[in-house]
């Protein structure tokens, strides 16, 4: 059971008003604790790179599946191989599954 009292003296406070970007951030500081430095930078480089520049003030409980799949339109239009469109999926799925943790969706 996540404990947001524990959640919040760490700096991971959370609401349900939070953006992608404040999710990601958070997603990156547990993962620090629990990956390598390799995986660490790219998780980092991906959310930088692929999610926050079209996703970043998003509210989390506003992301839905039509949302996606612009998103997804986004992403390949603009170049990237279906290989980078499927690895920053897999990593925003993660920090979905926290926000399902958190109670935020």
């Amino acid at each position: 059971m996540f404990d947001f009292r524990i959640a919040k003296k760490n700096g991971l406070d959370v609401t349900r008003e939070s953006s992608i970007a404040e999710l990601t951030d958070k997603f990156l500081k547990i993962k620090a604790k629990s990956t390598s430095s390799k995986t660490l930078d790219g998780y980092t480089n991906t959310i930088n790179i692929h999610v926050l520049p079209f996703l970043k003030n998003v509210k989390v409980t506003k992301l839905n599946v039509d949302r996606l799949n612009d998103y997804v339109d986004e992403l390949l239009n603009g170049g990237r191989t279906p290989a980078t469109v499927n690895r920053t999926l897999k990593i925003l799925n993660q920090a979905m599954t926290l926000a399902m943790k958190l109670s935020w969706i």
